[in-house]
Order: C-alpha cells, then sequence, then structure tokens
C-alpha cells in the first residue's frame, strides 16, 4: 500500500483483501474489524470508528462505499463496500512463480495476490523449519512467529487460502482459543443461563441452586459476549441448551442476537430468550428513561424485538418506541430469593 498509510487504516484494508471478496457487505465489515481491532469493534463509538476507516480508505481509493446506507443507528453506514481491483505489478506471465512444497502444491494454481504470495512464503518456511513434534499452539502465538503480526493469521482463516484442501489449522500446528467468559456450574443439566451484568451475575451467583434447572451461570460482560459465545464449545459437559437475560434496551437485546448469530456459525446452540425472566421483569422492573444519547435511537428497528417471544414483542417494542429501557437490575435479589418465584420464571 501508499506511503503515508495510517497504520490501522492499512491493515484493515489488508484484511479486507484477504477475504477474496471485492464485495462486502455489513456484517462482513464487522466481521473483519472484530479481527483486526477487537477493541474498536465493541467501543461505544464502534459505528464512528467503522466509518472513518472507511471513509478513510475511500478517499484513497481502495474502496468505493455504497450508496444504500444503514440507519439502524448513527452514524449511518453503507450496506456494503466494494474493494479497488488489485493490480500485479508485473504481468502474470513475467513473474517468477515460487517453488512450493507438496503442502502448498495447490497455490500454483491460484494467482495469488502480493500479500498472498508473501504469506504463503512464510508458511513455507515454516513448514521447512517445523519440529517433528511440534505442539499446537494458540492461533496469535504462531501467527507472530510465521508472520511477525499476531494477528495476521486471524484474518486469513476464513479466506481462500483456508478453503478445503489448502492450508488448514492443523499443518500450522495451532488452535484458535475462545476468548473465556466469567462462569459458575450450578447443577447437572446441559443449560446455561448468561446475564448480562455483572451485577445480576452475583444475585444468581448467590442464589441458584441445582433444583433449579440450570446447569451453568455465567456473566457475558456486555458486548463482549458476541466475541465470548463460542467459549460456550469449552464448557463440560457439552452445552445443548443457552439462555440469555439482559437489559430491555436496543443494545442489549442486540448483543444475543449478534451473539446467537455467531455461536450458530460455529456449530452451536443459537442464544434464546430466558423468557420468564424477561416476563418478570416486564412486569416487576422499573422503567427508565435513556440517558446516553449514543444509545438513544431515533426508530427503534424492528428487528431488535423478534428475538423474543411474540408475546413479548409488541410490549418491548412500546417500550422502546417510548423513549424508555428496563435495566435487568430490576429483577433483583429480594425478589429472586423466593425460591417458588425463582422456579417458576426459569423454567418459563
Amino acid at each position: 500500500m501508499s506511503d503515508g498509510v495510517p497504520a490501522e487504516l492499512e491493515r484493515f484494508v489488508a484484511a479486507l483483501r484477504r477475504t477474496g471478496r471485492r464485495r462486502i457487505d455489513l456484517d462482513g465489515l464487522w466481521g473483519t474489524l472484530r479481527v483486526v481491532d477487537p477493541e474498536a469493534a465493541f467501543a461505544t463509538d464502534r459505528r464512528e470508528r467503522l466509518r472513518a476507516l472507511l471513509v478513510g480508505a475511500e478517499g484513497l481509493g481502495m474502496l468505493r462505499a455504497a450508496q444504500q446506507l444503514d440507519r439502524s443507528a448513527n452514524p449511518p453506514l453503507p450496506v456494503s463496500v466494494l474493494l479497488a481491483a488489485l493490480v500485479d505489478p508485473l504481468p502474470p506471465s513475467a513473474k517468477p512463480k515460487p517453488v512450493w512444497p507438496a503442502e502448498l502444491a495447490w497455490a500454483a494454481d491460484l494467482r495469488l495476490q502480493d500479500e498472498e504470495e508473501t504469506f504463503l512464503k512464510q508458511v513455507r518456511a515454516f513448514l521447512r523449519d517445523r519440529l517433528p513434534d511440534e505442539p499446537a499452539v494458540p492461533l496469535r502465538e504462531r501467527s507472530l512467529q510465521i508472520t511477525g503480526d499476531e494477528k495476521q493469521l486471524e484474518g486469513y482463516v476464513r479466506g481462500r487460502l483456508f478453503a478445503p484442501g489448502r492450508l488448514t489449522l492443523e499443518l500450522l500446528r495451532c488452535r484458535r482459543v475462545h476468548p473465556p467468559f466469567v462462569w459458575k456450574k450450578v447443577g447437572a443439566t446441559s443449560v446455561l443461563l448468561v446475564v448480562e451484568n455483572h451485577h445480576t451475575y452475583d444475585t444468581f451467583a448467590r442464589l441458584l441452586e441445582p433444583s433449579d434447572g440450570i446447569g451453568f451461570l455465567a456473566y457475558g460482560a456486555g458486548h463482549q459476549f458476541t466475541a465470548s459465545v463460542t467459549f460456550v464449545g469449552e464448557l463440560e459437559p457439552k452445552v445443548e441448551r443457552v439462555l440469555y437475560f439482559g437489559d430491555i434496551d436496543v443494545q442489549g437485546l442486540r448483543i444475543p442476537i449478534q451473539a446467537s448469530a455467531k455461536a450458530v456459525s460455529e456449530g452451536l446452540p443459537a442464544v434464546v430468550p430466558a423468557s420468564g425472566l424477561y416476563r418478570a421483569l416486564l412486569a416487576y422492573g422499573r422503567g427508565g428513561r435513556v440517558a446516553s444519547s449514543a444509545s438513544r435511537v431515533k426508530t427503534v428497528p424492528r428487528d431488535v424485538v423478534t428475538w423474543l417471544p411474540a408475546d413479548l414483542r409488541d410490549p418491548v417494542l412500546s417500550l422502546l418506541e417510548s423513549g424508555e429501557r428496563m435495566a435487568q437490575e430490576g429483577l433483583g435479589y429480594t425478589r429472586l430469593q423466593a425460591v417458588q418465584f425463582r422456579r417458576m420464571v426459569l423454567r418459563e
């Protein structure tokens, strides 16, 4: 890329190119940002940060943003971008072809971008020097060893170089490490209850008993759960149902929706609402105005309530459209300590 390009912008565009696609939708843009800069992807001003990257890249001619905008929150973002075509500095016939070992022989059939070729040469060197008993290490450790950048390998894993019959994590002797969440074993069931905030986690951790029907309790840590949801697969015995209970506001409902999509894409159970807890929160909780301008939306996207059971959608939508919200702490220790009430709302 050109000299003078900010490092974060260069890394972001490079990761977009590694997907092997020219047109990338908004979900793909968020996914790329989560890989190259998780802190930015989960920050309260994440839309502003993503927009700044897209504006910067478009200004440098690296991509062209679609005219159609996603206006579900501010600032609006393009629904997709089209990456600028990559031009080889030499015609394919004039470029010397690398010699690949058997494990990388498939690369000879691809028209490699310069950065892909550089990466595969780094992989070739690793395979050449790999010990017979090379241990499988966390992915970022191997990425730093191979490329000098601990995040670069993550950008390639979902791209064409890792298509069937090509690179594998096993070949590179590395493994994905799922961001952990705080959890507690409660009972013998295969049900996991995730709560959004740590004060509510404390309440449930003190009150839940094995006979309440919950096998595991986890603290989702707000938006962090959209990244750590894959840690569900690490729990033993295997989790077969994931319940979620969070704040009733737009952001609080988006968290489980996004986490569920991530979980399903990884072959894990979908994240479903702890319906009884949400019903109890609506019945006994205390509504309040949305205080933060960053959390306030002019129009409530209806899709944020479709995750809830049908009987809760209209009441929740009405609450949100009135500019109010309900914090999950409204269903607190005093009410949940009543055993019969707690078990009733957990099993609805």
